[in-house]
């Protein structure tokens, strides 16, 4: 009994092939929506494979659609359009607008979806000389709308019917084997879809008709659009899958015949991936690092490690000057590292190092006496060694000028001797405002040591090689201080700073630093006869992908930061205001943001949590096909918060330019920035994909 007539467009009656396509915003068709990577003439091209693309690019007054512009000289009639190998969302709203004029607004009917080959029959044949195919699909992964080849035409329906027998299925390609554990490994390739058509007991005229199609497709040669019931949902753009036509006879008059269409496979969409950057591994190509002057860091040996220009540093747990902030020692976790970003910093005393142009009183300096903290050292640390006189035992440094008011970072590296205790301390050269710490070197602790309105804001004891530790604080002294030198006050064994001393007594010091107007020290600056500046790092990689549905990760270990916004990943324009531009940040009181400007409307969303110093910290930025977007943060491993969404936004193309900035704004660089990774990735992605990828 027959079930349903077949009805097939052939490659040579698509007219689809003779239109003009383009891609653009129907609100302004300056907004070019097409991919020049995949133009959407591909789309009038076989094999399918070879994909066409239009952007979700929309202007402001743009409907945040994606929009296919199909123009003919004059009117054609149709009554079967098809999207053959997309890659739309089941939630895609398909519109097919029709008229004569370009981008028309009139809705001629909704397209259905369907897997692989969405397509609408017209009952009735339109006419049109202008169509607009409308897509919005707000929940497409890839921030684009893919589609392998598009048919329009008029189908040709057979006389005569097929078999309920028929059968329809859909099969998976793919590669599967397993581990040397026997854990199976399955890798989908590609799908496609099966249909065996029987033709029972048909007379020799529509036997010949089935025979001719079949040489007129040459066998599985040439494709065609096969539907097999227009009011129905199955439909494939294939081939016959067999190399003869065999018809079995049941009478001189009447035959049978099997015929099986297979459409070409189509698999995932193929997408160029976004940069991911980890630690200790080969940037991607193309990817810039730079700093003009030499710098240290901390090596996992506890020893300071000098690295030229234009060599990245590692940073540890606890081990950057903005990161610790204990009274007491830090234990560092070495299994915690990541790449060091610091901004531009300068050490405003001429001579860090030596010692021997400091005023002294009741004390005298030794030079040579022990080695610096260094990998590589030279015994160029002095010794304060005490008078015998009875006083105060003291070394002061050449004054620093500074802006009224402000944190002033200053650091010092101390190492005990005969004596274990002093007080190190910024003092004003007029009044009598002073800040800092008592340092106990034989218990590693720091307390506050101020007064006249002096105040210690942050102060931390950081341990390094070969019994030396190096204590780093955020001063501020009285109102109106403008002027002031770092003092080291030798203490007895009853902490008290004025006693009798004992000649040779003492204690180590090495690199004091002062870096005026900022509230924590950064990693050392050495300076020898002059101030010093240590350049910014400024790293960033290639990022050429338009403004689109997309998830950003990064993963680091939290530092103490300047007053402001610190940017931690940035991609756009070297400018830190040039638009459209997207940045995951921290705020000045240290909680996770994340903004998008796409040239018109800056959209930004913090989350309430705040974020401890030292601990490492995950943020993911997503941006939705709407243009809204959501950062969720977690802290050492633990439970992610995720905040409200930021108002709807366009995505008008490419970013300002094809960057993607690490610890910095732009060129602008802030921090310090200790980062582990930056990994992206289109569509919506949760944090435990970000964390795996």
């Amino acid at each position: 009994m027959a079930f349903a007539k077949l009805n097939y467009l052939k490659i040579e009656d698509n007219i689809a092939r003779q239109a003009r396509l383009t891609a653009v915003d129907p609100a302004d068709d300056s907004v070019d929506q097409a991919d020049s990577n995949f133009p959407v003439s591909n789309m009038q091209l076989l094999p399918v494979s070879k994909p066409g693309r239009i952007w979700n690019r929309v202007s402001s007054s743009g409907t945040g659609s994606m929009n296919l512009q199909v123009s003919f000289t004059a009117a054609q009639s149709i009554n079967v359009i098809a999207l053959v190998g997309h890659n739309l969302s089941s939630s895609a709203t398909i519109t097919l607008n029709g008229g004569s004029s370009f981008n028309p607004t009139s809705s001629q009917g909704t397209m259905t979806w369907r897997r692989n080959v969405a397509w609408h029959y017209f009952s009735a044949a339109e006419s049109h000389k202008y169509w607009n195919i409308e897509i919005s699909d707000e929940k497409n992964a890839y921030g684009f709308a893919q589609i392998g080849y598009l048919v329009m035409g008029t189908l040709t329906e057979l006389d005569f019917g097929y078999s309920l027998s028929s059968s329809f299925a859909d099969e998976m390609i793919g590669l599967r084997s397993q581990t040397e554990t026997a854990v199976p490994i399955n890798r989908h390739l590609a799908e496609r879809y099966r249909l065996m058509l029987e033709f029972q007991h048909e007379t020799t005229t529509d036997i010949s008709t089935l025979r001719s199609l079949f040489l007129d497709l040459l066998g599985p040669d040439e494709p065609a659009l096969f539907i097999p019931y227009t009011s129905g949902t199955e439909a494939v753009f294939g081939r016959i899958n067999q190399d003869s036509f065999q018809r079995v006879y049941s009478s001189p008059d009447t035959a049978s015949v099997a015929v099986e269409l297979v459409d070409d496979p189509t698999g995932v969409p193929v997408v160029a991936y976004m940069p991911v950057l980890r630690d200790n591994r080969e940037l991607p190509d193309g990817s810039s690092f730079t700093r003009q002057t030499v710098a240290y860091y901390k090596n996992e040996h506890l020893e300071l490690v000098e690295v030229g220009s234009g060599v990245l540093r590692t940073g540890w747990a606890g081990s950057v000057a903005g990161i610790s902030t204990s009274s007491g020692p830090h234990h560092y976790d070495y299994d915690e590292y990541g790449t060091l970003l610091e901004p531009a910093r300068t050490n405003a005393l001429s001579y860090g190092q030596d010692l021997s142009v400091y005023t002294l009183s009741g004390v005298t300096v030794a030079s040579a006496s022990t080695d610096e903290p260094k990998a590589t050292a030279s015994g160029l640390a002095y010794k304060i060694e005490e008078a015998q006189a009875s006083g105060a035992h003291q070394v002061s440094s050449s004054a620093v000028s500074f802006t009224a008011d402000t944190v002033q970072a200053v650091a010092l590296f101390l190492k005990a001797s005969e004596r274990t205790e002093c007080k190190y301390y910024l003092d004003a050269t007029t009044g009598t405002s002073y800040a800092g710490a008592t340092i106990d070197l034989s218990a590693a602790t720091i307390a506050s040591y101020a007064g006249n309105s002096g105040i210690l804001q942050s102060g931390a004891i950081e341990s390094y090689a070969n019994s030396w530790y190096r204590v780093n604080m955020g001063v501020q002294l009285g109102s109106g201080v403008t002027n002031a030198q770092q003092r080291v006050l030798l203490a007895d064994a009853t902490s008290s700073a004025t006693y009798s001393g004992v000649s040779g007594y003492g204690l180590y010091a090495w690199n004091f630093q002062h870096e005026a107007d900022k509230s924590f020290s950064s990693s050392p600056i050495l300076t020898s006869g002059a101030t010093s500046t240590r350049n910014a790092d400024l790293l960033y990689a290639p990022f050429d992908f338009d403004t689109q549905t997309m998830s950003v990760y990064v993963k680091y270990i939290k530092a103490k930061v300047d007053t402001g916004t610190q940017a931690l990943v940035h991609i756009g324009g070297a400018a830190a205001a040039a638009d459209p531009r997207l940045v995951l940040y921290e705020t000045g009181s240290e909680q996770p943001g994340f903004s998008y400007d796409d040239g018109i409307n800056s959209r930004a969303i913090t989350d309430t949590t705040v974020l401890a110093i030292g601990d490492t910290v995950e943020l993911l930025g997503v941006l939705y096909p709407d243009g809204t977007g959501k950062v969720t943060v977690s802290q050492n491993g633990g439970a992610a918060s995720t905040s409200s969404a930021f108002a709807a936004n366009t995505f008008p193309g490419a970013f300002n330019a094809d960057r993607i900035y690490i610890g910095s704004q732009g060129s602008t660089v802030q921090g310090p920035f200790v980062v582990q990774e930056v990994k992206t990735y289109r569509g919506v992605q949760t944090l435990e994909f970000m964390r795996e990828l």
